[in-house]
């Protein structure tokens, strides 16, 4: 039987519960170490070319969160993660130009996954005498395997047929153990399971599971090139994202622990175009993908995210941009992308802080239904401005200024939807201006980015054990900065 390592026995998860130097309840801190090799070697023989891809990747991540964000030092997490994976990827490619082109090839993957993860609550300093630790191991094996082919028919001179299939298998296998204990040790205390089971839904569980899923995704394409000018395409295909395990589910219950794969059948058309008499590029694009079983992880109410499905969504929208060459120094580019992006059915969806407080049961079992609403990050429009001005100086010297400003719509930054977590609608401008030669062997450039000083957020969401209030991410500020480059 798979099984992971007792963390009773390891001594791991002491030693790194002090990385921030000050023992339990230190200092926030976050340490990432990461290894990322790839090697690719081709062999071109005749019309072939055959193409091998290795790689490794591998992390360790150590990281202490002041979950409760007040002055108060009610409740921490203590992650720390170990996690390498290698892959292998054969590809044989004919060589463009024929009637009929393809490529073929398989992929290799396995990967393992070991995470421990506390969750420390001392409640002595509002006046409850509730001090515990919510501890979790989590190990994963995973394997992928896949093969895939796509081949190119040339119809006609304008016209090119393109179809593809690829098969998926992935196998994965897990380990997973908690246990409630004493503050800041592995010691477990089934004295506290009634609080932590009661208002955090939280109890000791051990889950040995498997699971194993194939599939087979296809696609096919039309290229028309309308003329030397206007190339028109048209794609529709298939695409698949694994199932897998909730890492920090806190209830022990067998049907919560897993999500579904997720499926989307995803459709583009558009148009591409250059003006060899007219200094303009225009392109367009529609689109529309249609999710089955999408992935959402959503904040849980109390100290901890749960990852499921929505049972379906749909985003659909089109993309505009071009480019005009003013004059023979100033170019002027824009672009606009319109998405429409919904929910069309997600009847369990997590509840809102509000929805939470007039729940009578416990926390984890409240839901709401946001069928019909739109999904978390996805702003109705966006859209860009840019303008970027050369100026001959002598002397061999060239004035280069670019201005781009970025205008996004208003957007969900939390899964629930909740009406206090939106970011609203921003415009943001960039600079660079750049003093260099005539055929840029050097330059030296001044840059800002948000240089109106905009404050924004990328994410929020509501803050653990205490209803009502939040928390979000900021974006950068104004920055400047002062970049020299040479190139030999």
């Amino acid at each position: 039987m798979f099984q992971g390592p007792d963390p009773l026995e390891d001594g791991i998860f002491n030693q790194n519960r002090s990385v921030g130097g000050e023992g339990l309840f230190s200092k926030e801190f976050n340490h990432a170490n990461n290894d990322n090799f790839a090697l690719r070697v081709d062999y071109n023989s005749g019309d072939y070319t055959l193409t091998s891809v290795s790689g490794y990747s591998a992390y360790d991540y150590q990281e202490i969160v002041d979950g409760d964000f007040s002055a108060l030092s009610l409740f921490q997490a203590v992650t720390d993660q170990e996690f390498e994976q290698w892959s292998q990827e054969v590809r044989l490619a004919s060589s463009l130009g024929r009637k009929f082109d393809y490529m073929v090839g398989a992929y290799y993957q396995n990967n393992r996954l070991d995470s421990e993860v506390s969750f420390d609550l001392d409640f002595a300093q509002i006046g409850t005498p509730v001090a515990g630790s919510r501890y979790n191991t989590f190990v994963q094996d995973s394997r992928t395997f896949s093969a895939f082919a796509q081949g190119t028919s040339h119809l006609t001179e304008k016209l090119a047929l393109t179809v593809g299939l690829r098969y998926t298998d992935e196998d994965k296998k897990v380990f997973k153990h908690q246990i409630i204990a004493d503050l800041g040790t592995t010691n477990p205390n089934p004295a506290l399971e009634p609080f932590f089971g009661e208002f955090l839904g939280s109890f000791p569980h051990t889950l040995v599971d498997s699971r194993s899923e194939a599939d087979l995704s296809s696609e096919v394409g039309l290229q028309f090139n309308l003329n030397n000018s206007v190339l028109l395409y048209a794609n529709l295909a298939e695409g698949f994202k694994g199932g897998g395990f909730d890492a920090i589910n806190a209830s022990g219950d067998p049907e919560g622990f897993q999500f579904e794969e997720e499926k989307v059948l995803a459709f583009e058309a558009g148009a591409k175009t250059t003006f060899p008499n007219a200094p303009v590029v225009l392109n367009a694009t529609v689109f529309r993908n249609k999710f089955k079983d999408l992935q959402v992880s959503i904040f849980d109410g109390t100290v901890g995210v749960k990852v499921g499905n929505a049972a379906e969504a749909t985003s659909q929208g089109f993309e505009l941009d071009g480019l005009w060459m003013a004059t023979g120094s100033l170019v002027l580019g824009s672009s606009l992308a319109y998405l429409d992006s919904v929910y069309d059915s997600f009847p369990d969806a997590q509840c809102t802080s509000a929805q939470l407080a007039a729940f009578p049961g416990p926390p984890g079992l409240c839901t709401q239904d946001l069928s019909g609403r739109e999904t978390q990050f996805a702003p109705k429009w966006r859209t860009t401005l840019t303008a970027e001005h050369t100026m001959g100086l002598g002397d061999g010297l060239v004035l280069v200024s670019l201005v781009d400003l970025q205008y996004t719509d208003r957007f969900a930054l939390a899964n629930d939807l909740d009406p206090n977590l939106f970011q609203e609608a921003f415009a943001k401008i960039d600079l660079r201006v750049a003093l260099g030669s005539h055929g840029q062997t050097c330059n030296l450039a001044f840059l800002s980015k948000n240089l109106t000083n905009q404050l924004t957020s990328n994410y929020g969401n509501d803050l653990p054990l205490f209803p009502g209030s939040y928390f979000s991410f900021a974006d950068r500020l104004r920055s400047l900065s002062i970049q020299a480059q040479w190139f030999l």
